[in-house]
């Protein structure tokens, strides 16, 4: 990648502020100019079908959600209707590969000179695996006669096709054509070598897989595989069983600092009650460290009660789940982050606890927040001794169950029970 593309890239980020998941994208924040031409997206009398291409490259693992285009088309007929595919394709050693979601998109005969096209790509729960290079695809169906609009900016690869797909010309870089893909980046919990059972804990348990595989009464998965190679020689032997002893006897445990703190939520069991690492002790506790005036803040919050509530529902009570307020958004009204009777924007009332962090030493920077090193929407995940045991960023990891089909919120909640 070029230093003009990481320029544009930093531009889009901004112009997109308000959307983080944005995974890809050839759009400048201006829309385009139809004038300029663009890649013909259309069929032929004699059976030609033109479409073209924008590769790009995934660095971590999404769940796709929308992906749009810009196209302008021939309007003839008001009766006749033209449609484009919109499809996403595996990259298969420069060309365009096999081709994983798949949908139409009817031109508006009111919007001919050029208008966004968006299609929604939850319902396929289409995945891109990190470290990939993918293709954005625009064909015609029969009948069409449309462009998909030149980018502003030449630093994108691009290919074509004449028959709808069937072979393409080779790629080359230059103006793509102008479109953004948006999606929600799936938890991967840290890769930890020697949790060989997978429940991203490593303890004695994984020492008798790991004895059992050594003796041939076990066999792995590549997973297994991959986690009991603790001494990364390609192979598992008597070597593997003594570095996972000594990482069990030697692991460095970090204790989370203490902290009591008023729950200032009126819909709580513990409404004006001090919460915090003591009151939780012998328990799994979880820390949300949100901004209550922010709606994602906000969202991300209730999530974590709907997740509390389904514990407690399936009998598990020994797990408590907390926010903690930054310092430094103190003055923001907490009503529509507890859902009390004032919020109108919420359907039911939420019932952890909610806190505020404080200042006590007048540095500017609230006690938890600095103490724990913590950044907006991290969620520390504490085991029963104060110890703790993960750290995930909410921002940029959606646990909406109706986000990444469901698997980030699922892959959160396995975590917190497995710690237990």
């Amino acid at each position: 990648m070029n230093l003009k593309t990481l320029i544009l890239a930093l531009i889009i980020s901004i112009s997109f502020s308000q959307d983080r998941s944005t995974i890809f994208t050839t759009y400048t924040g201006y829309d385009p100019d139809p004038s300029l031409g663009g890649y013909s997206i259309k069929s032929t009398e004699n059976g030609m079908l033109y479409g073209a291409g924008n590769r790009f490259y995934i660095s971590n693992e999404y769940a796709l959600e929308r992906a749009y285009v810009y196209l302008s088309y021939e309007y003839e007929d008001a009766f006749e209707l033209q449609q484009v595919e919109i499809k996403i394709c595996n990259d298969d050693n420069g060309y365009v590969g096999e081709c994983f979601t798949s949908n139409l998109v009817t031109l508006s005969p009111s919007n001919a000179d050029g208008n966004w096209y968006a299609v929604s790509l939850l319902e396929t729960c289409a995945k891109v695996d990190a470290s990939n290079y993918y293709w954005f695809v625009v064909l015609p169906t029969e009948g069409t006669n449309a462009k998909w609009i030149y980018s502003t900016e030449p630093s994108f690869e691009y290919s074509t096709t004449s028959d709808a797909g069937e072979t393409w010309a080779n790629t080359n870089s230059g103006f793509a054509g102008t479109s953004y893909l948006t999606g929600e980046q799936i938890y991967i919990p840290p890769f930890s070598g020697g949790d060989i059972n997978g429940d991203f804990v490593v303890n004695v348990l994984d020492v008798v897989f790991l004895v059992q595989y050594v003796l041939g009464n076990q066999e792995f998965n590549e997973d297994q595989l991959l986690a009991g190679d603790l001494t990364q020689d390609g192979g598992i032997n008597i070597l593997d069983i003594v570095a996972l002893v000594s990482q069990i006897t030697n692991q460095n445990t970090s204790y989370v600092s203490s902290f009591l703190y008023e729950d200032i939520n009126t819909n709580s069991l513990t409404y004006g009650l001090d919460v915090g690492p003591p009151i939780y002790e012998g328990k799994i506790s979880v820390y949300y460290f949100g901004k209550a005036g922010w709606s994602m803040c906000r969202s991300r919050f209730g999530i974590l009660n709907q997740l509390y509530n389904e514990l407690i529902s399936e009998g598990i009570n020994d797990v408590e789940i907390i926010g903690v307020n930054g310092y430094q958004y103190i003055d923001d009204s907490y009503s529509c982050m507890i859902c009390d009777q004032d919020c109108t924007s919420c359907s039911e009332p939420r019932m952890l606890p909610w806190t505020q962090d404080i200042d006590s030493n007048d540095d500017g920077h609230g006690d938890v927040w600095l103490d724990w090193s913590v950044t907006l929407r991290d969620l520390v995940i504490v085991g029963r001794d104060g110890e703790e045991l993960e750290r995930i960023n909410l921002t940029y990891n959606n646990p909406d169950p109706d986000a990444t089909c469901g698997e980030n919120y699922e892959t959160i909640k396995n975590l917190i029970i497995s710690f237990r």
